[in-house]
């Protein structure tokens, strides 16, 4: 889909059974932003196709990784991630070149299910290497 001199790009997720959930690629000014919230991790046929699609255009710029749970991990079925699955999913990325050294990584979509207080976040953030995200947060990339 193009808007406004962007281009969104739908990859499948992993969120509930029966249901088809969509996470994005954003492309524009030369820029790419991919955004992994409310999914448990991409399926391998989303991570052949990043990898396959950002051959020859370059890792992405910005990426912001769903972490429900913060510490623990979502485990089999889940819907949502913690630290320990976003940390994998951030390494298979790079694995691929879908992401690089560049590529600002960042954790979002915290919730009911870990209730982390601000001190938890940033130091989930400072242990596992993640930007952590807040409130009125504005990323420049």
């Amino acid at each position: 889909v193009e808007f406004g001199g962007y281009r969104a790009v739908p990859l499948r997720a992993r969120h509930a059974r029966g249901e088809c959930a969509l996470v994005y690629l954003v492309e524009g000014g030369g820029r790419r932003y991919l955004h992994l919230t409310d999914t448990c991790g991409l399926p391998d046929d989303s991570l052949d196709f990043l990898e396959r699609y950002l051959a020859d255009r370059g890792p992405v710029d910005f990426a912001a990784f769903d972490c429900t749970f913060l510490f623990r991990a979502g485990g089999p079925g889940a819907r949502h991630m913690g630290l320990p699955d976003a940390d994998a999913l951030r390494a298979e990325l790079f694995r691929r070149g879908v992401a690089d050294g560049h590529t600002a990584c960042a954790i979002t979509h915290f919730s009911h299910n870990s209730a982390p207080l601000s001190e938890e976040v940033e130091r989930a953030g400072r242990e596992y290497g993640f930007l952590p995200a807040f409130d009125g947060m504005e990323a420049e990339f």
